[in-house]
C-alpha cells in the first residue's frame, strides 16, 4: 500500500507533467491580417512559432503574389504566386530559427482581397504574441513627417526623397468616390497601391529609404496622404507640392 507521502509526490509529479504538457501543446495563432485593394505591405511582426501558414482570399479572379519579407524588406519566401486565382488559397512552411521577425507584401486585385498569416506556436510562445498584439492594439506611436491633401478632382504626381529605413504610408478619403494612391520607387517598383470607393483609411509599410513618386487620382472625394515614422527617425529631403 502506498504511503500518504508517496501519493502526494505522485500527485505533484502528475500536476507538473500536466503543466509541462500544456506549455508545449501547439496551436495556430493568427499573427496578422490585412484587407486591401491593390498592393500593401504589413508592419513587421515577431516570429516565434515552428511553422507558418498564409491564407489569401480574393474577391474576384486576379493575379496574386504574397511574399514574406525580412525586417529590411528583403524577400525570403514567395508562398503564393498564382494567375487568375478565384478561390481561397493556403500555403505553409517551416520557420527558420535564425529568423526573428518578418512582414508580408501582398499584391492582389483592386476589387479587394483579404490575407492572414498564422504561426504554429506553443502556449508559452502564444503568450508572447498575445503581449505583442496588446502593444499593437494600444496604438502605434508614429510621427507624421510629410502630408498632402487634395480635392475631389485631382490627378497629381509628387516626387519625394525619404531618408528613413522603415516608415508608413497612411491614406484617407473623406467621402464616397473613386480615389487611388500609389507609391513607386525610382526603379518603377510599386510599394503601395490602394483604391478607395468609400470614406475610409488604409496604410502600408515601406522598408527602404530612397526616391519615390506618390501618385494620387481622385474622383468624387477629397483625400489626404501622410508619411509617418518613429519620432525623430524620418525626414524628407524634398517635396515639390504642398510642402508641409
Amino acid at each position: 500500500m502506498k504511503t500518504t507521502r508517496s501519493i502526494k509526490f505522485s500527485m505533484i509529479f502528475a500536476i507538473l507533467a500536466l503543466i509541462s504538457f500544456s506549455a508545449k501543446a501547439y496551436e495556430w495563432d493568427k499573427t496578422i491580417s490585412m484587407q486591401g485593394r491593390g498592393i500593401r505591405q504589413t508592419s513587421v511582426f515577431p516570429l516565434v512559432g515552428e511553422k507558418w501558414r498564409v491564407r489569401f482570399v480574393p474577391k474576384s479572379k486576379s493575379n496574386v503574389k504574397v511574399e514574406i519579407l525580412d525586417e529590411n524588406g528583403k524577400v525570403i519566401a514567395s508562398p503564393i504566386i498564382q494567375r487568375n486565382l478565384d478561390m481561397p488559397w493556403t500555403a505553409s512552411g517551416e520557420i527558420s530559427k535564425s529568423l526573428k521577425s518578418a512582414a508580408l507584401r501582398i499584391e492582389g486585385s483592386i476589387n479587394g482581397w483579404s490575407c492572414t498569416f498564422e504561426q504554429y506556436v506553443t502556449k508559452s510562445k502564444g503568450w508572447e504574441l498575445y503581449k505583442w498584439h496588446n502593444d499593437i492594439n494600444s496604438g502605434i506611436k508614429l510621427e507624421k513627417f510629410a502630408m498632402w491633401t487634395g480635392d475631389a478632382s485631382d490627378e497629381i504626381e509628387i516626387p519625394v526623397s525619404v531618408e528613413s529605413k522603415k516608415w508608413r504610408v497612411f491614406f484617407e478619403t473623406f467621402e464616397s468616390g473613386k480615389v487611388n494612391a500609389e507609391l513607386v520607387d525610382s526603379n518603377g517598383k510599386c510599394h503601395f497601391l490602394n483604391y478607395h470607393l468609400d470614406k475610409g483609411t488604409s496604410d502600408g509599410w515601406i522598408f527602404s529609404p530612397g526616391e519615390y513618386i506618390l501618385k494620387v487620382s481622385s474622383v468624387g472625394s477629397s483625400w489626404a496622404v501622410s508619411f509617418e515614422a518613429d519620432k525623430g527617425f524620418s525626414t524628407t529631403k524634398f517635396v515639390n507640392r504642398n510642402n508641409p
